[in-house]
């Protein structure tokens, strides 16, 4: 039976950690396109749920979008919540979407439209954040001012996440 040593010199751990690190993952990434540089990047897997949370720049009301990340490395908007319903609000749904009204606010659900990236102006009046799971908020604007922000989805090796997310770390905002 060989050492530890032995097996830590032979070349097993070396290929082990070079196949573990080519292993695919799924990666969100925000882009800040007029200065060409990516200001965050974090796994996420299928079937996570992201949700924008924003003010609406006529009424001043949050409205926020419910989002499935797909395996098919796009946004599937669920639903859109939203306390007004006036100017540039929701008012009426198409196809198998359904318009619910509950006293507090209102809700279209079934909404089933699906992005292959996101583009949002942000700007720290509108309280622009993105929810990735019940625990992390991101406010948009603080990763690169009040600016145009481009949200994607790509899958990349192990290896790749981890020297984006270090150059984003080492960049700053």
């Amino acid at each position: 039976m060989p050492s530890f040593y032995e097996i830590l010199g032979s070349p097993f751990p070396a290929r082990f950690f070079f196949v573990f690190s080519l292993t695919p993952v799924t990666v969100l990434q925000i882009r800040a396109p007029r200065e060409n540089r990516v200001v965050w990047v974090g796994k996420v897997s299928a079937g996570d749920a992201m949700e924008t949370v924003y003010l609406h720049s006529v009424e001043k009301s949050p409205v926020h979008e419910f989002f499935r990340i797909g395996e098919d490395l796009r946004f599937h908007l669920e639903e859109t919540a939203f306390s007004s319903c006036n100017t540039g609000l929701p008012s009426g749904v198409e196809g198998e979407e359904v318009f619910v009204s509950d006293g507090a606010g209102f809700r279209v659900t079934g909404m089933n439209r699906v992005l292959s990236r996101m583009r949002l102006w942000v700007h720290e009046d509108y309280e622009n954040a993105l929810k990735l799971g019940p625990h992390e908020t991101i406010a948009l604007p603080a990763l690169a001012g009040n600016t145009l922000l481009e949200i994607t989805l790509r899958r990349v090796p192990l290896v790749l996440w981890g020297v984006e997310e270090m150059k984003v770390l080492v960049q700053g905002p």
